[in-house]
């Protein structure tokens, strides 16, 4: 199968989107309520949903779901205001974080939902490409989903440590392309 053509090209200078974190945080409290308080869901797991998402919706509409920024790390890819975010939604009584420990050390973070999460920021298409998104990776624990990712070009053409272009998401091919190059 061929690779998409870019509609905007990968040479040409990029700007980051804005970031939208009203809708950032509907997104993540919506996914801690749908997968949070599965065994193998933490942040790992939370991450590559919350980037599959965003980039996904970018590659099938050209606009930005929440517009977060994602940083190559050793891992995949991580949300910029993941940390943030969480600490918002705890503070304000949404959710809970539990750190679970083996020998001292704190080896996985579990997320509960203490209510229904907000949703009037996001439209049916975007709320349709998060449940798709969950769907296929939600079942995932973080090894599978950081194989998962490390297999995706707009990781693989990424530097360590350097912001994720959501432009690369046009060279994907299956299994992580949601556009269909055949029409």
């Amino acid at each position: 199968m061929a690779a998409k053509k870019a509609t905007k090209s990968i040479t040409e200078s990029f700007t980051q989107p804005d970031f939208n974190s009203t809708k950032f945080g509907q997104v993540l409290h919506y996914l801690i309520n749908q997968i949070g308080s599965r065994a193998t869901v933490g942040r790992t797991v939370l991450n590559k949903v919350l980037f599959y998402c965003d980039s996904r919706y970018y590659e099938k509409t050209e606009e930005f779901l929440t517009g977060e920024h994602y940083i190559k790390l050793e891992y995949g890819p991580v949300a910029e205001h993941f940390g943030t975010t969480i600490k918002e939604l705890i503070k304000q009584g949404k959710i809970t974080e539990t750190m679970i420990r083996e020998n001292g050390k704190i080896v996985h973070y579990r997320y509960n939902s203490l209510q229904e999460p907000e949703l009037k920021h996001l439209n049916a298409e975007e709320l349709d490409m998060i449940n798709r998104v969950m769907r296929e990776l939600g079942e995932m624990n973080k090894d599978q989903v950081t194989n998962y990712s490390h297999n995706d070009i707009a990781f693989k053409a990424t530097k360590e440590r350097e912001l994720i272009d959501y432009r690369l998401v046009f060279y994907r091919t299956a299994p992580f392309s949601v556009v269909d190059t055949n029409e």
